[in-house]
């Protein structure tokens, strides 16, 4: 019936998560550095630094490999926060706003 069909279609358009919420809700970089969304400048220096020391290959012989990505993660998220523009991008769009 014509009921049911509008019922199904409502439910998949709203049961659907929205790209904007998944979008403004980003967390990886802050995860990555280990401070919080409100952390000021001179907070995500001293986290990058610590993540730095922690992760650089050349204090990481057991796994060079996986130290190596999580050095790149940790520069990759200082990069994009400690820069205001990019982070208010990123804290907005999430990665995708970065990407082009």
């Amino acid at each position: 019936t014509i009921s049911a069909v509008l019922w199904v279609w409502a439910f998949l358009l709203f049961s659907r998560p929205s790209v904007h919420a998944v979008a403004a809700t980003p967390d990886r970089h802050y995860k990555t550095l280990g401070v919080p969304k409100s952390a000021d400048e001179a907070e995500l220096k001293r986290a990058h630094r610590k993540m730095c020391l922690k992760y650089h290959p050349d204090k990481n012989r057991d796994d060079p490999k996986k130290a190596e990505t999580k050095f790149k993660e940790v520069q990759e998220a200082y990069e994009v926060l400690k820069d205001p523009q990019k982070r208010q991008v990123y804290d907005t769009y999430g990665e995708q706003g970065l990407d082009g």
